[in-house]
C-alpha cells in the first residue's frame, strides 16, 4: 500500500516579464494620442469606433479620453482616473480568487497470493487532482487484476483485465485567465459588488443592456468561473489472455490475445445566464417589425455532447525454441505472427433552448442563421452552422516475424531478425507492401576468453555490434485519393474537399541503423558502456513539387533521407558500498549530428522557413534548423531593419527570398546527459538528478511590435520591454518603436525573427533532489508490517542557462520565441508500507 502526495505551487508570473499596469497604460494613452485619427478630430476616431457596422472593443482608458474630448471631464480629471487605475492588478487578483496550488492525491493498494497452481495479483489505485483553477477537478480509479492458472505441466493459461475510470470537470467560460483582461480592471466594485468589463463595445453593450428583452452584456471572470462546465466521462477496460504450451523439449508455443476499448462521453452546458449565451443571443436576436425581438437562437442554455469510441484487438501467435548442446552451443529462435485492428469514431452534437430542470429544448431555424441574421451587436449578419461532427476511422494490420540467436561458450553470439508488416496504409504498388524488416547482431564476451583469466581488474569486457533496418508509417498520407465530405449549408447540396492526392508508391520511412557499443565492470567498482551509431532514414515523406495539370501544387512523397549519428557514454561508480554507508554516481551523456541528405522540395517562402521550419529546409541543413534574417540594427525612424539577399538594409518592405536568410543554429541539442547521485546511510537515503542540454539554440522573447492592444487577445500579457521602446524623446534604445499606424507586418518578422534576437538554449538544471527512510525492521514488524518507507522529493529546484534572458528553455517556445507557464518547484511526500 502506498500514498503519495505531489504539491505544484502556482507558477510566478515574474518570469512572464509582464509590463506594469502602469507602463501599459502608458503604452495605451501614447498610441491613441499620437494615432493621426484621433489627432484629426477625437470624436469622429470614438464615434468610428462605435459604428454599429462593426463596433470595436472600448478600453477604461479610452472611454476616459472619449469622456475628455465630449468635455465631460478635465484633464487633471483624467489624469487622476489614471493614477488610480495604476494601482490595480487584474493578474494578481484573478490568481488570488480563482486560482490554487495545484495538490494531487495519488493512492495505491496491491493484493498478491501464490499457490502451487495460481499466481493472483490484483491493484487499485485512486487519484485526485485539485487543479490550478479552483473549479476544475479531476477523479480517476484505476484496476488491475492477473491471475496465472498452471492447469497441467504442459499448459499455463493466463487472464486478466484492466479497467481505468475517470472524471474530468473544467470550465469552458470564455475571457477566463490572468491576462485576458487589461491589467488595470478589478473583480470587484469597492462596495464589494462584481465589477464587469465589457469584451464587446461598451457603448453598445449599454444600450443593450438597457434594452427590454436583450440579456446583460457584462462579464465579471467570477461570476463566470463556474459557468460553461464541461464534464467528460472517460471508461477503458482491457481484457487480455495467454495460452502457452510446452510441446517438446525447449519448443513452447503461444497465444496471447488483447483486446481494448474505450468510451469518452462529454457534456458541457452552457447556462442562459452564462455570457457565452448572453453574447449568442443578443448577436443573433433579430428586431421583429411588429416589436420585439426574434431569437433565432432561442433563449434558454445550451448543451453541446461529445462521444468518443476507440477500440484495439490484437491476437498474436509464437513458436519458442531453446537448447543447449554439449554446455557450448545456445541456440533460440522464436516464430510468430500477430493481426492488429483499430478503430476511432466520433460524434458531436449541440441543443438550443435547453432546460437542464426540464429535460427540454427548442428547434432553431438553420437555414436563417446560415444566410445569415442581423442582430442586436452589428448592423451586418451574423452567419451560424449547426455543430454536427462525425468522424471515422478503421485500419488493420497484419504481420510475420522471425528471430534467431546463437552463442558459443558464452563467448561469441550471433542473432539476426526479419518482419514484414501489411497494413491499409501502404501503397497498391506490390514490390512496396511485402519489404521486409530486419537486423543482424554480433557480441563477443572479451572477459570470458582464457587470455583474460589473469586480468583480475576486469571483471566484464563486452564487444557488441549491430546493423538492421527499421520502418515508420505515417497515417496522414495514403495510396488513395483522400477527401472529407460536407454538405452545403446553403443547397443543402453534397460537398466533397479534396485533401491530398493519391500516392501509389507509398511505402515505410525505412531507417537503417549501425550501432558499435563496448559494455565493461572494472575494479568491481566501475561500469559503463560507450556506444557509436549510425542512422541513416530514406523514403522520409517529405513536400515535393508537382505539375500543376494535376491540379496539386505539391504532396508528400517518399522522398527525403537524413542521417543521424552520434556516441553515448554511461558510467557508474561505486565510491562507497559497506553495511552502513554507501555511494554511487552515474553519468551519462549523448552527442548528435544531423543532416539533411536529400529533399525534392525546395522552400520558395522565407517566412515559411522562419516560422515552420520542420516542414521548410533545406539539403545539406540541420532538420529543425533555427534560421533568422541578419539583423541591420534600428533606422532612425525606430524601425527594425535587415539585410536582402544582395546585402542591401531593407526596412518595412518585405525580404521573403529564401537566400536572404542565415542559419543560426537547431532547434534540437546535440549533447544531452545527466548525473545521478545516490547516498546511503543506514536505512536513510539521499539521491539527485541533475541533466544538461546543449549545443542548440532559441529566439528570444522580442517583445511585440505592437500596434495597440485593441486587438490583442492577452491584453495582460504585454511585454516589460514596451516601457523602453524608441520613441523621439528615447532613440538610445534596441527596442524598436511600437506605434505604426497602418498595416506593416514586415516589421514583426524583421524584427522577431532577426538573429539578433537569438540565443543559446543550453541549460544545467537540478531535475530532483530527494530523502528515502526506511524504518528499522525491529520498529515495525510486532505491529505485523513487513516494511514501510517514507520519501520526500523536491522536484525543479534551480536551474542554470546559458542565455542572459532569464528563460528556461524547458518553459519556452523555441522556434516562436515565446514563454509558457514557468516550471515551478514542486514536492512529493510519500509513504509505502507492506504488510
Amino acid at each position: 500500500m502506498s500514498a503519495n502526495f505531489y504539491l505544484n505551487p502556482l507558477p510566478s508570473l515574474d518570469y512572464c516579464h509582464y509590463a506594469s499596469t502602469s507602463d501599459i497604460i502608458d503604452y495605451e494613452r501614447d498610441y491613441l494620442i499620437n494615432n493621426p485619427n484621433y489627432q484629426e478630430n477625437p470624436l469622429d476616431y470614438f464615434d468610428l469606433l462605435n459604428d454599429i457596422k462593426a463596433p470595436s472593443y472600448i478600453s477604461t482608458v479610452d472611454r476616459l479620453y472619449y469622456r475628455l474630448a465630449k468635455g465631460e471631464i478635465t484633464e487633471s480629471q483624467l489624469n487622476a482616473s489614471l493614477d488610480l487605475l495604476r494601482k490595480n492588478d487584474y493578474r494578481k487578483a484573478y490568481r488570488d480568487e480563482l486560482q490554487q496550488m495545484n495538490f494531487v492525491q495519488d493512492y495505491n493498494l496491491s493484493l498478491s497470493k501464490a499457490g502451487d497452481k495460481s499466481n493472483f495479483f490484483f491493484s487499485a489505485r485512486y487519484e485526485n487532482e485539485s487543479t490550478y483553477n479552483k473549479n476544475n477537478s479531476f477523479d480517476k480509479f484505476t484496476f488491475y487484476m492477473k491471475n496465472e492458472l498452471d492447469l497441467t505441466k504442459w499448459f499455463k493459461l493466463t487472464v486478466g483485465t484492466n479497467v481505468g475510470i475517470g472524471n474530468t470537470s473544467y470550465s469552458q467560460a470564455g475571457y477566463q485567465g490572468t491576462t485576458v483582461a487589461m491589467p488595470y480592471e478589478t473583480l470587484y466594485n469597492e462596495d464589494g459588488s462584481y465589477a464587469y468589463i465589457y469584451p464587446h463595445n461598451y457603448f453598445n453593450s449599454q444600450t443593450v443592456n438597457q434594452t427590454e428583452g436583450l440579456k446583460p452584456m457584462g462579464y465579471n471572470a467570477v461570476e463566470e468561473s463556474t459557468k460553461n462546465m464541461q464534464d467528460t466521462d472517460d471508461l477503458y477496460w482491457k481484457l487480455f489472455t495467454h495460452a502457452d504450451f510446452k510441446l517438446l523439449k525447449g519448443l513452447n508455443f503461444g497465444v496471447k490475445f488483447q483486446y481494448e476499448k474505450r468510451d469518452q462521453n462529454t457534456e458541457r452546458q452552457d447556462e442562459e445566464d452564462s455570457y457565452y449565451m448572453r453574447n449568442m443571443i443578443n448577436r443573433h436576436a433579430a428586431t421583429n417589425p411588429q416589436g420585439g425581438f426574434t431569437y433565432y437562437i432561442p433563449e434558454g442554455g445550451r448543451m453541446e455532447e461529445s462521444h468518443a469510441r476507440w477500440s484495439y484487438m490484437n491476437l498474436r501467435a509464437q513458436f519458442d525454441y531453446q537448447t543447449t548442446i554439449n554446455d557450448k552451443h545456445e541456440i533460440t529462435a522464436l516464430l510468430g505472427g500477430e493481426i492488429r485492428e483499430d478503430k476511432y469514431r466520433k460524434t458531436i452534437s449541440e441543443r438550443y433552448g435547453y432546460d437542464e430542470q426540464k429535460l427540454v429544448y427548442k428547434q432553431v431555424d438553420w437555414a436563417a442563421l446560415n444566410k445569415g441574421v442581423i442582430g442586436q451587436l452589428s448592423s451586418n449578419p451574423f452567419q451560424k452552422q449547426e455543430q454536427l461532427f462525425v468522424n471515422d476511422s478503421h485500419h488493420r494490420y497484419v504481420s510475420a516475424y522471425f528471430n534467431a540467436g546463437y552463442s558459443y561458450d558464452t563467448r561469441y553470439a550471433l542473432n539476426g531478425s526479419v518482419r514484414i508488416e501489411q497494413a491499409d496504409l501502404f501503397g497498391t504498388d506490390p514490390k512496396y507492401r511485402y519489404r521486409p524488416l530486419w537486423s543482424v547482431g554480433a557480441s563477443w564476451n572479451i572477459s570470458n576468453e582464457e587470455f583474460m583469466k589473469d586480468i583480475t581488474w576486469v571483471d566484464m569486457l563486452k564487444l557488441r555490434a549491430t546493423y538492421g533496418i527499421t520502418g515508420n508509417v505515417d497515417q496522414n498520407t495514403s495510396p488513395y485519393l483522400l477527401g472529407s465530405y460536407a454538405v452545403s449549408p446553403y443547397s443543402q447540396s453534397n460537398l466533397t474537399t479534396i485533401i491530398s492526392p493519391p500516392n501509389k508508391l507509398l511505402r515505410w520511412e525505412k531507417t537503417s541503423t549501425f550501432n558499435i557499443g563496448l559494455d565493461f565492470s572494472l575494479l568491481r567498482r566501475l561500469s559503463g558502456s560507450f556506444d557509436f551509431y549510425q542512422r541513416y532514414s530514406s523514403d522520409l515523406l517529405a513536400s515535393t513539387n508537382l505539375d500543376p495539370s494535376t491540379g496539386f501544387q505539391t504532396a508528400r512523397v517518399n522522398n527525403g533521407a537524413m542521417r543521424n549519428k552520434g556516441i553515448e557514454l554511461s558510467l557508474s561508480y561505486n565510491w562507497l558500498n559497506s553495511r552502513d554507508w554507501s555511494f554511487n554516481t552515474t553519468f551519462t551523456t549523448a552527442y548528435n549530428s544531423n543532416k539533411i541528405k536529400k529533399v525534392g522540395y525546395i522552400p520558395t517562402s522565407a517566412k515559411s522557413m522562419l516560422t515552420n521550419p520542420g516542414s521548410f529546409y533545406l539539403q545539406g541543413d540541420t532538420y529543425n534548423s533555427l534560421y533568422a534574417y541578419r539583423y541591420a540594427g534600428l533606422t532612425d525612424e525606430g524601425n527594425p531593419s535587415v539585410y536582402d539577399t544582395e546585402g542591401n538594409v531593407v526596412s518595412l518592405k518585405p525580404v521573403d527570398e529564401i537566400d536572404a536568410l542565415t542559419c543560426v543554429g537547431q532547434l534540437d541539442p546535440k549533447w544531452n546527459g545527466a548525473l545521478d547521485i545516490s547516498l546511503r546511510w543506514k536505512q536513510l537515503n539521499f539521491f539527485t538528478k541533475i541533466v544538461y542540454y546543449a549545443g542548440h539554440s532559441l529566439r528570444v522573447d522580442a517583445t511585440p511590435l505592437y500596434s495597440g492592444l485593441r486587438s490583442e487577445t492577452y491584453k495582460g500579457a504585454i511585454h516589460e520591454d514596451i516601457a523602453n521602446r524608441w520613441t523621439p524623446e528615447h532613440t538610445n534604445t534596441d527596442i524598436p518603436s511600437m506605434t505604426v499606424y497602418g498595416l506593416s507586418t514586415d516589421r514583426e518578422y524583421h524584427w522577431k525573427y532577426a538573429d539578433y534576437n537569438t540565443a543559446s538554449a543550453a541549460f544545467i538544471k537540478i531535475r530532483n533532489i530527494g530523502v528515502s527512510y526506511t524504518l528499522p525492521q525491529e520498529w515495525i514488524s510486532k505491529a505485523g508490517f513487513k516494511g514501510i518507507s517514507l520519501r520526500a522529493q523536491v522536484n525543479n529546484p534551480c536551474y542554470w542557462a546559458a542565455n542572459k534572458r532569464d528563460i528556461d528553455p524547458e518553459a519556452f517556445n523555441a522556434n516562436s520565441g515565446t514563454r509558457s507557464d514557468e516550471k515551478a518547484t514542486s514536492y512529493i511526500l510519500g509513504i509505502n508500507i507492506n504488510f
